[in-house]
């Protein structure tokens, strides 16, 4: 059976590197009753993932029946005047406030960029969409206000990636970020140029970017002796 160090007894040598945290493996897979450091340090972005996931995967069975996820975006879920978009609203306001928390706990610098990405994804929910089913009434301005944002949130997610690119000093995770970039500035030219399938290249880009927050974010810089605090 495994069983955690205590601080007196933590040794150096048998630390590792793991996302920037200094970790003894035993010390994370035995807590009685508590989460591993890496977990707690995740836990509010991996809340909002799972909050949005869940809105975006059941979104055409609790809106409007005229929702097509080939070609309505996921933020129309969360449009003016549709069916249960309150549900849409909380699942991207949950993934931007969870991204914002977790960054708060460590304050990477070269993850500002994501707060910013949070911040514009909850703004874009709060402020909705026109409504995907014609002849229903909406505001001009908030329709405004949600483009804006929306804009704002892919500049945010590009630039968030690029940096880390620029600081990243392994190879094969430059190779990543560069990857994920370039996809993020391509997608949504494709859903301009093939409105047809816009729902289709949306869903690709959320569900890259939940895949990598929920493995690569935040961007932790702790203290060696966090452990012994815990």
């Amino acid at each position: 059976m495994l069983r955690p160090h205590s601080a007196s007894t933590l040794n150096p040598s048998a630390l590792r590197d793991v996302d920037g945290l200094r970790v003894d493996g035993s010390t994370c897979s035995a807590r009685s009753g508590s989460l591993s450091p890496i977990v707690r340090h995740k836990i509010m972005t991996r809340i909002g993932v799972l909050a949005a996931l869940i809105a975006i995967v059941f979104g055409p069975l609790y809106t409007d029946p005229q929702y097509n996820w080939l070609h309505h975006t996921v933020s129309e879920l969360a449009a003016q005047n549709t069916r249960n978009a309150w549900v849409m609203q909380i699942g991207l306001s949950a993934l931007g406030i969870g991204i914002a928390v977790d960054f708060l706990r460590h304050r990477h610098p070269a993850d500002i960029p994501f707060v910013a990405f949070g911040l514009f994804v909850t703004l874009s929910a709060l402020f909705p969409h026109r409504p995907f089913v014609e002849g229903r009434a909406f505001s001009e301005a908030l329709d405004l206000i949600h483009s804006v944002c929306a804009s704002l949130t892919g500049l945010s997610a590009v630039l968030g990636f690029v940096v880390r690119c620029i600081v990243e000093k392994q190879l094969q995770k430059k190779w990543v970020y560069a990857s994920l970039a370039v996809m993020y500035t391509v997608l949504p030219l494709m859903m301009t140029i093939y409105p047809s399938l816009a729902g289709v290249f949306q869903r690709v880009i959320f569900g890259s970017f939940f895949v990598w927050a929920v493995m690569d974010y935040p961007k932790t810089k702790m203290p060696n002796n966090y452990l012994q605090r815990a």
